[in-house]
């Protein structure tokens, strides 16, 4: 049994190390690189203790099986690569080509590293100012605009003084910085489903898609929110346009009170 916990946390500290960098390993090469460089050349013990023993403890954490399969224990699975952020990469690397580049005596030739160097850092990486990272809006929350609208929707309907609403996932926790007085059933979620031997699901293990009403929510399962809804009190449902409704909301007591240009809001009858 220890033998196969060990090989099954092989398998996740290397899912672990691909979903932390995301397939980009140049940027770790150089990370290695300016490590070893500041372990041959540091002087100063504390900084070299910093830069080498520090981070050579964290990578020993995250890369030692037995420490994994112990942790995995305490700490959700899809969680452990944040790990990975306690290591001072950025500051290692900027350091360790600031410190190569200023033995060159060579102003040229200092310059055509520092530019070397920016180029090598640039596509190491990614660009972030993506589509799929950027969204126009027109609110002074800085959330999407549809997000705003729908909470602005429930808040000021008169019909219920207390409002307790399910909403799509990406929504619910801009729903909560808009009017924090709407109950949500779900926020944030960490969702780690379990294998029969009890081990996280090697990977999408915070897949938010897969929690059963979030789900629900999603492919328009109304027979599945009918007891969820009852469970947490809830007077309104906000569906995406685009879902197919596995039957009329009606059905579970609820009718269709307002719509966006993307969701359609239903609320609880009296």
């Amino acid at each position: 049994m220890i033998q196969m916990n060990l090989s099954r946390s092989v398998e996740e500290i290397k899912i672990l190390f691909e979903y932390f960098f995301g397939g980009k390993y140049l940027f770790f090469i150089i990370f290695l690189a300016s490590v070893i460089y500041m372990a041959i050349t540091g002087k100063n013990k504390k900084i070299k203790m910093f830069f080498t023993l520090y981070i050579f403890l964290i990578l020993f954490i995250i890369w030692n099986p037995i420490c994994v399969s112990l942790l995995q224990k305490m700490i959700n699975f899809s969680s452990l690569y944040r790990i990975y952020y306690m290591i001072p990469m950025q500051f290692t690397i900027a350091i360790a080509l600031a410190k190569l580049i200023s033995k060159i005596k060579n102003k040229k030739l200092k310059f055509e590293c520092v530019l070397a160097c920016c180029c090598l850092i640039i596509i190491s990486g990614h660009l972030v100012f993506e589509e799929s990272n950027t969204i126009e809006v027109n609110n002074w929350y800085k959330l999407p605009d549809e997000s705003v609208e729908v909470a602005e929707i429930i808040y000021k309907d008169t019909m219920y003084e207390e409002k307790r609403a399910i909403v799509p996932y990406g929504m619910s926790s801009h729903i909560q910085q808009v009017h924090s007085s709407i109950y949500l059933p779900y926020t944030r979620i960490i969702y780690n489903p379990k294998d029969e031997d009890g081990f996280a699901a090697p990977a999408d293990t915070d897949n938010a898609s897969r929690h059963p009403p979030v789900l629900a929510l999603n492919t328009g399962d109304v027979e599945f929110l009918k007891d969820y809804v009852l469970k947490h009190n809830l007077n309104y449902i906000v569906f995406l346009k685009k879902t197919e409704l596995s039957s009329p909301v009606e059905t579970i007591g609820f009718e269709k009170y307002q719509e966006t240009k993307e969701h359609i809001i239903y609320r609880k009858i009296k």
